[in-house]
């Protein structure tokens, strides 16, 4: 096969797992032998394909994360496949995306957004975690 074809062939795919997950006293799997099977969540196709970066998870199993169109967005976990569940909350500037400052950004645990910029870090609060 070309290299065109099995590029064709790939899917991105997103799997989100708690943290607790990783915890011997609340999964016994962990003092199993390999291979080891943690729970995850899936995230439908539909919605990875729009998904640029992961950026986290909120309280309330929020998904955030950048979008292909250079939006900060969430989608709730567990809540379908439709596309119409994603929600928008803020555009960022074409001049703040690079690929070294995009793989920095972070989203806290409040809905603070920080992007590293110039040497600098944007921090972004904007009461949007009331709306996430």
């Amino acid at each position: 096969t070309s290299r065109a074809s099995m590029k064709a062939r790939r899917t991105k795919r997103l799997r989100i797992f708690e943290t607790s997950s990783f915890s011997s006293s609340s999964n016994p799997n962990l003092t199993a032998t390999l291979p080891l099977m943690l729970p995850s969540l899936p995230v439908h196709p539909t919605i990875v394909a729009r998904i640029a970066i992961p950026l986290g998870v909120l309280a309330k199993e929020k998904l955030v994360f950048l979008d292909n169109e250079s939006w900060i967005c969430t989608f709730r976990l567990r809540s379908g496949d439709t596309a119409s569940a994603i929600h928008r909350h803020f555009f960022l500037p074409r001049d703040w995306l690079n690929s070294e400052s995009l793989e920095l950004c972070s989203v806290m645990p409040d809905g603070t957004f920080l992007c590293p910029r110039n040497g600098e870090v944007a921090v972004i609060r904007s009461g949007v975690e009331l709306d996430w």
